[in-house]
């Protein structure tokens, strides 16, 4: 479903996951500094790490991916600046995946 032809860009800063596809969208936007075009997708991470939500826009219209994490946080990539991080279809899925989380009982 997710075209590997992409340019993958992750934000550094939190996003509140109630955002609709339009809140998400501004967001996006604001993040990569113009309008969410075709070819470029867009990931955001909450506060916690415990959601993910990635947004791209088709020839049809705009696409949302979003996962709750419940035995897991999602990582960020290495060496940012508090922006954007730019990365490859094989480091979105290892976000995707999560990193699970350290049980204390």
């Amino acid at each position: 479903m997710i075209p590997p032809s992409l340019r993958i860009l992750v934000c550094e800063q939190p996003v509140d996951m109630r955002r609709s596809f339009d809140g998400l969208a501004y967001a996006a936007s604001l993040a990569i500094g113009g309008e969410l075009a075709p070819g470029v997708l867009v990931c955001f991470l909450n506060k916690r790490k415990s959601h993910i939500k990635a947004i791209w826009r088709d020839p049809t219209g705009v696409c949302r991916l979003y996962k709750r994490a419940h035995q897991a946080i999602f990582s960020l990539p290495a060496g940012g600046d508090g922006g954007v991080i730019q990365i490859n279809g094989a480091q979105l899925a290892q976000r995707i995946a999560g990193v699970a989380k350290n049980r204390t009982k």
